[in-house]
């Protein structure tokens, strides 16, 4: 999860945060997605 929240491209989704109790992870909206 920290590598992911790190990562920055034009094509990939942001990560926002995660959830371990619910095994969830949040990222951005993407509208038309």
């Amino acid at each position: 999860v920290k590598v992911l929240s790190k990562i920055r491209h034009p094509n990939l989704l942001i990560l926002l945060g995660a959830c371990p109790e619910a095994l969830s992870l949040v990222y951005e909206y993407m509208p038309k997605g």
